[in-house]
């Protein structure tokens, strides 16, 4: 008895499938500069850039299409214009959105949440009846009768989540950059692994789980931007090479340019 052979399901190919990168580091390690070398590579006609940070004076020059630069002061701005970014997204997947400010955006989610928190808190406090739309914050109230400071983390990691969920699923490529941040707290002060500058434990899973590759930008000791790729005892980084058949991303990248690594792991990326 002869097995009939199974036809292959038909493979999409790379350059179809949508990149999202996230780099954090410090300040001065070129995060920003990075989107410029993204426009040299794609066009600025195919990059959209949201600013959460007022930090685009040093790529203004490559910024030639006012349309494609959205920026955003506050958090209800970047939900107003995040309608923007999936019309952009759907016009071609092969465009590009950059979000400068990642860390910005994220400590919005987590301030917006505080401070509900707080205008609650001062009406309970009072015996007064809580603010209109914020009556479900008395579940973070214990029965010491004060806030769950852990439990509304909890809430804005949630937020992150459902943030960051959005962002993943925009039918187009993404970079976005964040600050750094040490990411374990020994009861003392903050230690490395350094990571994205999130609130949150939840907040930080949430980041590394919506990208692809999550890169440290750091300088080496003869002043070279280097990306690290490979988590450590100094960084937490993520590389999804299993989606980009034949890619090997070194543990790390001297000279990083974001446009190199694009090109790296997607080959047949047009110029």
């Amino acid at each position: 008895m002869t097995t009939k052979a199974q036809p292959e399901l038909p493979t999409a190919p790379a350059a179809a499938t949508p990149l999202k990168i996230c780099c954090y580091a410090q300040t001065t390690r070129r995060k920003t500069l990075q989107i410029a070398h993204l426009i040299e590579m794609c066009g600025a006609e195919n990059v959209l850039v949201v600013s959460a940070e007022e930090g685009l004076n040093t790529i203004a020059s490559r910024l030639t299409v006012p349309a494609n630069v959205i920026a955003v002061a506050n958090l209800d701005e970047f939900r107003a214009g995040f309608p923007r970014l999936t019309e952009f997204a759907k016009g071609d997947p092969s465009r590009w959105i950059a979000i400068d400010g990642g860390t910005q955006i994220a400590d919005w989610v987590g301030n917006n949440q505080l401070a509900n928190a707080d205008r609650f808190y001062e009406n309970f406090a009072r015996g007064l009846p809580a603010p209109a739309g914020l009556e479900a914050y008395k579940r973070y109230v214990g029965r010491d009768g004060e806030l769950n400071t852990m439990q509304i983390y909890g809430r804005i990691g949630r937020d992150m989540e459902n943030m960051l969920a959005a962002w993943k699923t925009l039918p187009c490529n993404l970079y976005a950059n964040f600050w750094e941040d040490c990411t374990v707290n020994n009861g003392f002060k903050a230690e490395p692994p350094y990571g994205p500058d999130v609130p949150g434990k939840v907040g930080l899973k949430a980041v590394i789980g919506a990208f692809d590759f999550v890169l440290r930008l750091t300088l080496n000791a003869n002043d070279k931007l280097c990306a690290q790729t490979r988590t450590s005892p100094m960084a937490l980084c993520k590389t999804r090479e299993d989606q980009f058949a034949g890619v090997i991303v070194p543990p790390e990248i001297v000279d990083f340019r974001l446009d190199d690594f694009i090109r790296l792991v997607k080959p047949q990326t047009n110029d």
